[in-house]
């Protein structure tokens, strides 16, 4: 069972990989080859944003940065636990003048909360990281800096 299940992660990984031509491939090429190869590799930002909302790391992933999102997931986890387990053991129960107990965290603040506050920074950090990605795929087929954006008005 653990067998096929690594077999499958390492097909699925496979799909993602995004190797270019040789740079002496891509200096044979006229401009127009150069711009169809920029846009067959460049990933669109917002629908990589999208995929990672609904699929948590594909996002980062597509852009073979898994290891990333993943570290996201797993530091952020950690220390809403670490936070939580503190707030818990230091008693964060005290009397309010009113009545009731007073808290530094208010109830609404829970894991699930903090689980999609880490989840809405994957997403974000996804969209980030593929504008990079792009800008460094368009560095290494024209050789230079991606032109800024500008409405050409």
């Amino acid at each position: 069972m653990i067998r096929s299940l690594i077999i499958l992660l390492l097909i699925v990984g496979c799909g993602f990989a995004k190797d270019l031509p040789s740079m002496a491939e891509i200096e044979k090429m006229s401009e127009q080859e150069k711009y169809l190869l920029y846009d067959k590799y460049k990933i669109k930002p917002f629908n990589n944003i999208l995929i990672s909302y609904f699929v948590p790391t594909l996002g980062h992933r597509r852009i073979n940065q898994g290891e990333k999102s993943i570290k996201i997931y797993k530091y952020g986890l950690g220390i809403s636990f670490i936070i939580f387990g503190f707030l818990e053991m230091s008693g964060q129960g005290s009397e309010a003048p009113h009545g009731g107990y007073f808290s530094l965290v208010p109830e609404e603040f829970n894991f699930v909360t903090c689980f999609y506050l880490i989840h809405f920074w994957q997403v974000y950090d996804a969209g980030k990281q593929t504008k990079k990605y792009n800008n460094n795929i368009y560095r290494k087929i024209f050789g230079k800096e991606p032109p800024p954006l500008s409405f050409n008005v």
